[in-house]
């Protein structure tokens, strides 16, 4: 696991060079879209032909079954923020916390419930459909390595395939 000290943790822009400088331009992964402007924090997609580099580092400890096409990607939660309360119709995801505390909602209900925390080497699963929230506990910030997972082969998923049923941002 690579280690990151922020210098500077209350400015996100210091935190996303580090991120960048370390978890992605160093072992030599492959960007396909980025977004730093999120309001939670930003995220950082790869090419599907670093799966099994991802795997690999993330992964490797893990049974995980991950046929087909993936989009791996870096969630970056700044403290205590976190993603709408959505699903998605094309996709699965799997979370592993590599960096921070994470607190996460999933299940059927239109309505969030319970948070669960998970910590640094925590893996967790949204499957399709399934309601879904999560991001950074108020401790500081959270980094996810994310295995974006199509489920429809004929019709892959993308940042569009987002159902977003509450948001703190106002977005839905």
């Amino acid at each position: 696991m690579v280690e990151l000290n922020f210098s500077d943790p209350s400015n996100k822009w210091a935190v996303l060079r580090e991120i960048k400088d370390k978890l992605i331009m160093q072992p030599g992964f492959i960007m396909d879209d980025v977004d730093e402007h999120k309001p939670w924090g930003a995220y950082y997609r790869f090419v599907g032909s670093q799966k099994q580099k991802f795997l690999d580092e993330y992964y490797s400890d893990v049974d995980i079954d991950v046929p087909g096409e993936v989009n791996p990607k870096y969630l970056v939660f700044e403290p205590g923020k976190k993603l709408s309360f959505q699903y998605h119709d094309r996709r699965a995801e799997t979370w592993k916390v590599i960096y921070g505390e994470v607190e996460a909602y999933n299940g059927p209900e239109d309505e969030v419930g319970e948070y669960k925390t998970y910590k640094t080497g925590d893996v967790f699963t949204y499957d399709v459909k399934m309601r879904h929230k999560g991001g950074a506990t108020a401790n500081g910030w959270a980094i996810v390595a994310e295995i974006w997972q199509h489920v429809d082969a004929d019709n892959p998923s993308d940042e569009e395939d987002i159902v977003r049923l509450a948001d703190d941002y106002g977005r839905a």
